[in-house]
């Protein structure tokens, strides 16, 4: 695989993971205020199941101290493409340059 190939994979990596990031997020404040408001979308079975697993997954990772696999294939790639690589987890990274820019 070149370099190049990589880092665009290991970009593609990353745009998921903020994906999925994202939706959990989104998700966790969409069903409380969408059950509120009535929005019918929220009461989905699928999206629940999807979530619920989703943030099981998490918590299960972060109980057993090991990084999202999304994060230690993004670093591979990176590394293949001799681009840096960052040492804590995503949320753990991203949250500092988000905080300490």
């Amino acid at each position: 695989m070149t370099p190049a190939r990589a880092a665009l994979l290991a970009d593609a990596i990353l745009a998921l993971h903020v994906g999925v990031v994202a939706f959990v997020v989104v998700v966790a404040l969409a069903i409380p205020v969408g059950g509120l408001l009535g929005w019918r979308w929220v009461r989905g079975f699928a999206l629940r199941a999807t979530h619920l697993a989703l943030m099981l997954v998490i918590a299960l990772q972060a109980w057993l101290g090991r990084l999202c696999p999304l994060t230690v294939w993004e670093q591979a790639l990176r590394t293949r493409a001799g681009q840096d690589t960052y040492g804590e987890s995503f949320i753990q990274y991203w949250l500092s340059r988000l905080i300490f820019f």
